[in-house]
């Protein structure tokens, strides 16, 4: 029998497991047994809280992974004298699976030891010793390689715990409510069992198992506290690290190693170039040469930046060395979890450039030495401008900051001694720009380009500004006297920022221009030839941008989805191919025109209110004598809506019943007055389709045979774009092609699955 005690024991376990197999040390009937911490104990606690009983006499059952979110507690199978309600089981799954969370932050936040861990393992192991004196029935849990459910080959279980060994025990009849919480369970411990597999193959590869080592007798107890989690963090990139850093001596090995790199980081790689006067770094003994200009590392800046194009990580050149060779400490203001060097080094370079020269690791920061098939080092190419300044200055929307973003900022920053200005356009300034309305609100751009500018290099002053004019703060200011850095297409308004200042008595200011960074990684056919937000932006069609609003006044399923938009925007087209895939449909629109059919109830209040005139010869509601009313009327128009918004929505629940009847779990209710009437209430999330102001005007005077003012006037007394994505899920706009159109709604449908399946909820309409 061996016990495992380490942490995550769900992607420990099975390493264990492989590795005594291997090593010819494993039973073929013996257990390897991962000890969960106090998740049962917890839950006892609970139970006997709620029902006023000694938790040491209550046995919770538990099962599904050892992490507090992944344990499922079985209330339905506890046997006390009170029955729990399912309020109170509830309460107990809940307690259980949040407790952990906040244990872990109480310790963080007083140093405290986990105890907890402590506590589990003197208690299973007392029971193990009482089993091999043998005690019969002695009964734990256990996360072991079982068949309990398909598919999972390790889950917690309860055991037997006898003098040869274990036995798991079957889970016993759940409820419905624990057979989805073991459901989700389940896939969080598949998901450490994919990194435990991840670190076999690294570990032990192909190799076979060594037949000479001696097998222990029956009932040996092994413990292992927490060897082989080290082994796996040490050895392999077990898990996904956070934050990465990549020595590089040779800049062009950049594009060979990304693919590698990109599969073991989550979030961010900062890349440190290595140049023959920073060699020191990594031997010592190197002696230092002079440094050059720092401008000297433009072209190798700009081709690492490069060489990142399309990879899905977030790079950050850091300069503050390549400008001060001097400095032997390099910053990063997120904590570092791996190393990687371009070259092959011994231990002690490593561990020597771990220890001095990184002022942010994590206290298990790794190294990986890469063996890219050369050796050379490559040197910068000479300067043609090695001029730098005091300051510098320059100017951009700055949206989702890309990597054309980056090159802009690091060639401001190689240029720059002491302080940067950089002007961030408000929204003023973005009316021009498509797909403006997902353009991000400019605190978080500014935000953005100061994390940035900070980490490459944190010892320069920065004053990142709002700006409501191309020309910003450099048009007056008298102070400055700097080098404005502008990309290729913004050249000309710098130059004509001095052609401002020469009329105002003021020194020019030197200007450097960097090229456009073009791009064959294109998505879409739509999409431009260069690195630019607005290809960003029109990636996003389509996705999910937000979680939606939790909405506990409704019910799971049917899932209703609130399509709206303004007018000729789309949305019907929208409709229609949700409707193609699979979802339910209620067409508010046309729902509507029922409502003032002859012996409706709405059609009554109408004629009361505003008189008979409305009726027709045929006694229907004219609704174009109705609309001449009410134009220009705010307080009749207020009192049409109040009357036909609530019948409308009464009409469309009839709807949602028959489609769920129907057996469609998704539905979408399209209505252009959903967010007026306020229906995003009844609705689990929204979607949006958007198109700009000059496209619905070309639309409505084709589609309607209005006149340009008479469409205008429709236009503009509608909410606005960026009023109506508020708080929407998904954005989706048919301004292009019919196909990119319905590619967006393939790819909004199959989000939502997506997301719908992670959560929990009903699968709904098959694909």
């Amino acid at each position: 029998m061996v016990l495992v005690l380490s942490a995550p024991i769900s992607g420990v376990v099975p390493v264990a497991v492989e590795a005594a197999r291997r090593a010819g040390v494993l039973r073929p009937e013996s257990r390897v047994l991962g000890v969960p911490a106090v998740a049962a104990a917890r839950a006892a606690a609970v139970v006997g809280a709620l029902v006023d009983e000694d938790p040491f006499h209550i046995s919770v059952p538990i099962t599904g992974g050892t992490s507090s979110s992944a344990c499922v507690p079985l209330v339905s199978q506890v046997r006390v004298q009170s029955t729990l309600t399912k309020l109170e089981a509830g309460a107990v799954v809940s307690a259980v699976q949040a407790a952990g969370g906040r244990l872990a932050r109480l310790r963080a936040e007083n140093s405290l030891p986990a105890m907890g861990v402590a506590y589990a393992a003197a208690r299973f192991t007392d029971n193990v010793m009482n089993a091999l004196l043998g005690e019969a029935s002695v009964r734990e849990h256990a996360f072991v390689a079982c068949d309990l459910v398909s598919g999972v080959p390790y889950l917690t279980a309860p055991v037997e715990l006898h003098r040869g060994g274990a036995r798991v025990l079957p889970l016993g009849p759940m409820t419905g409510t624990e057979c989805e919480l073991l459901r989700a369970a389940c896939r969080l411990v598949q998901r450490d069992l994919d990194v435990a597999n991840d670190v076999i193959e690294t570990l032990f590869g192909s190799q076979d198992p060594c037949p000479a080592s001696p097998v222990p007798p029956a009932g040996t107890l092994i413990i292992i506290l927490t060897i082989f989690a080290n082994l796996a963090s040490t050895v392999v990139l077990s898990s996904m690290a956070k934050t990465g850093l990549l020595v590089v001596t040779n800049p062009s090995r950049v594009a060979k190693v990304l693919p590698d790199l990109q599969k073991h980081l989550l979030n961010k790689l900062y890349i440190q170039y290595l140049p023959q006067c920073l060699s020191r770094l990594l031997t010592p003994t190197t002696p230092s040469l002079s440094s050059p200009s720092p401008t000297v590392y433009s072209k190798t800046v700009i081709g690492m930046y490069s060489q990142s194009l399309g990879h899905n990580i977030d790079v950050a050149i850091l300069l503050a060395c390549l400008k001060n060779p001097m400095l032997s400490v390099i910053h990063t203001k997120k904590p570092i979890d791996v190393v990687f060097f371009d070259r092959v080094l011994s231990g002690d370079e490593m561990n020597a450039f771990l220890k001095k020269c990184l002022a942010n690791v994590t206290m298990g920061c790794t190294v990986v030495s890469l063996d890219t098939g050369d050796s050379e080092s490559q040197q910068p190419e000479t300067a043609e401008d090695d001029k730098i300044f005091d300051n510098v200055v320059l100017g951009g929307t700055f949206d989702r900051l890309h990597t054309g973003h980056k090159i802009l900022l690091s060639e401001a920053v190689l240029r720059c001694r002491r302080k940067m200005t950089v002007g961030v356009t408000d929204a003023s300034m973005l009316k021009s720009k498509y797909l403006s309305e997902l353009i991000e609100p400019c605190e978080d751009r500014m935000s953005h380009v100061l994390e940035f500018l900070q980490e490459v290099d944190p010892n320069i002053e920065y004053n990142v500004v709002p700006i409501s004019d191309p020309f910003g703060p450099t048009k007056d200011d008298p102070t400055f006297e700097v080098m404005i850095v502008v990309s290729e297409e913004t050249l000309k308004g710098g130059l004509k920022i001095n052609e401002v200042r020469a009329q105002k008595s003021l020194n020019p200011l030197a200007v450097h221009s960097v090229n456009l960074l073009v791009t064959s990684n294109k998505q879409e056919q739509e999409e431009e030839d260069k690195v630019s937000s607005g290809n960003l932006r029109l990636r996003v069609l389509g996705t999910r941008l937000i979680k939606p609003e939790p909405r506990p006044n409704l019910p799971a399923v049917p899932y209703i989805i609130g399509l709206t938009g303004g007018i000729a925007s789309g949305k019907s087209s929208v409709a229609r191919r949700l409707e193609e895939m699979g979802a339910g449909l209620v067409d508010c629109d046309s729902l509507a025109h029922t409502l003032y059919r002859r012996g409706e109830p709405l059609q009554d209040k109408l004629v009361e209110y505003f008189g008979s005139t409305i009726l027709d010869a045929e006694g229907e509601v004219d609704r174009k004598v109705l609309g001449s009313l009410v134009f220009g009327a705010k307080e009749k128009l207020t009192a049409l809506n109040n009357m036909v918004w609530p019948a409308l929505w009464e009409r469309t629940k009839l709807e949602i019943s028959k489609l769920h009847s129907s057996g469609k779990n998704i539905i979408v209710v399209e209505a252009a007055v959903l967010r007026q009437a306020g229906w995003q209430q009844h609705c689990h999330e929204i979607w949006v389709s958007i198109i700009p102001p000059e496209e619905a005007v070309r639309r409505l005077k084709d589609r309607n045979n209005l006149s340009e003012e008479a469409a205008w006037a429709r236009v503009s007394a509608q909410s606005s774009n960026a009023e109506q994505v508020k708080g929407a899920t998904t954005v989706l706009s048919t301004l292009w092609s019919y196909d990119f159109t319905q590619r967006q709604v393939t790819r909004a449908w199959r989000h939502l699955h997506a997301y719908l399946e992670k959560e929990g909820f009903a699968r709904g309409n098959k694909l």
